[in-house]
């Protein structure tokens, strides 16, 4: 190989490396979150869904939610489901999902506090701009006061400008003055190779398979 063919080969080689270093370091980052004081918040039940859209600010992978929650009811509780869902026209939640994931009642915690749910196996692409509907629900039925089972904390009127929160019991989804308590993180979008660098790969890689290619 020559001096000049191996040169680019080698600057290929660290272009190359370069590029899949980066993809190889993206970490998920913080992108949306609503954060409301206090512990007050609206009950999750059986006949009563609850629902809070979310506008994204980073194109790539949604990694994992955090919502805050409140356990008040006793266990056992049937578990907690929730689910990730894109909007219909009118901005409410549509009846299909992206993803779900199942909450386990003892994971809730009595005192409150924000709830981290992976969802990086589910693969589900956001944009910057986007939005995209969280919603929970569960099985387990209201038995009187202060047996609720969980609330999703929030605060009414909310203050999220990027989003609303919805409750459903059981006649579709209502928009209502409340928002409720999460943070999104999104694994960034890995860039893809510029023009100039596909190029310098594609003329040290021949150049090498040629001179290969000459050798007796």
């Amino acid at each position: 190989m020559s001096k000049y063919a191996a040169s680019l080969f080698a600057v290929g080689n660290l272009v190359l490396a370069g590029w899949s270093a980066s993809g190889a370091a993206q970490t998920p980052v913080l992108d949306a979150r609503y954060e409301p004081a206090g512990s007050g918040g609206l009950v999750v039940a059986q006949s009563q869904w609850l629902a809070q859209t979310v506008k994204f600010n980073t194109a790539g992978t949604l990694s994992a939610v955090e919502l805050s929650l409140i356990r008040g009811g006793s266990l056992p509780l049937s578990d907690l489901l929730l689910e990730v869902r894109p909007l219909n026209p009118d901005g409410s939640p549509a009846i299909f999902t992206r993803t779900a994931k199942a909450i386990p009642a003892f994971q809730v915690g009595g005192f409150g506090g924000f709830l981290r749910v992976d969802l990086g196996e589910a693969n589900v692409a956001v944009q910057a701009g986007s939005q995209l509907a969280i919603t929970l629900r569960t099985e387990a039925a209201t038995t009187g006061s202060g047996s609720n089972p969980f609330a999703w904390v929030g605060l009414a009127p909310g203050t999220y400008n990027d989003g609303v929160g919805f409750i459903q019991q059981g006649f579709g989804w209502t928009e209502i003055g409340y928002d409720f308590g999460f943070r999104t993180y999104v694994t960034p979008a890995v860039p893809e190779p510029g023009p100039v660098a596909l190029s310098v790969i594609a003329l040290a890689v021949l150049l090498a398979t040629r001179r290969r290619g000459q050798r007796p």
